[in-house]
């Protein structure tokens, strides 16, 4: 493997990462001028991390060593990139897009569930409807939105337990809520999925 086209996959990735923090510093400020640009750049910044992120998967998932796949958060991580490029489904609304711009949300109140990283303070956020990971990656809903093209079937029974989804499925029955109350943060997943990667490419001297 050509150790520049790794380097010029991760720069590129650092700079999908970089823009993506700054769409979200600028956030707090134009939403209250323009809701419009304040949510779309944030949207457009997400997406061409996930990008970023695959392509340098692209170029390391032949790797002998390569083994990361094998983490049901990472791979889950390849999933969603994979629904957001396509893009043959409504899953996945941007929670802030749901409140300001389409009036969904009106007269609800919500529960957010993220995971911590440790080691990283993050600032920014993706909320999503928890439901709709469940429509895309497990099997026992028969949901038509299933993607069909997963190889790991087990894979969402995986993410549950790795990602403490039981303990929401407990709160939401003691709490007597629906599934459309619940938000799941993307942005743990997606950064916990790169400081894998990064880590990966270090320890093999390709950056």
């Amino acid at each position: 493997m050509e150790v520049a086209v790794v380097a010029k996959a991760m720069s590129n990735l650092a700079s999908d990462m970089r823009r993506y923090g700054e769409d979200w510093m600028r956030f707090p400020d134009l939403i209250k001028i323009d809701r419009e640009e304040a949510i779309t750049n944030v949207e457009r910044s997400f997406e061409s991390l996930l990008e970023g992120f695959h392509k340098v998967f692209d170029i390391l998932k032949m790797e002998q060593d390569f083994n990361l796949k094998e983490d049901p958060i990472f791979h889950i991580s390849i999933a969603l990139r994979n629904a957001h490029h396509h893009r043959n489904n409504s899953l996945f609304e941007f929670f802030f897009r749901s409140v300001f711009m389409d009036k969904k949300l009106d007269g609800y109140y919500f529960i957010f569930y993220g995971t911590p990283v440790t080691g990283h303070d993050l600032h920014m956020t993706h909320p999503v409807l928890l439901s709709d990971i469940r429509k895309r990656y497990d099997p026992a809903l028969h949901s038509e939105f299933l993607d069909k093209r997963l190889k790991d079937k087990d894979l969402f029974k995986k993410v549950y337990t790795s990602l403490g989804f039981n303990n929401i499925d407990k709160f939401v029955r003691l709490a007597k809520l629906n599934d459309e109350q619940i938000y799941f943060d993307l942005a743990p997943v997606i950064v916990y999925s790169l400081v894998r990667l990064w880590r990966y490419v270090d320890a093999k001297g390709l950056n």
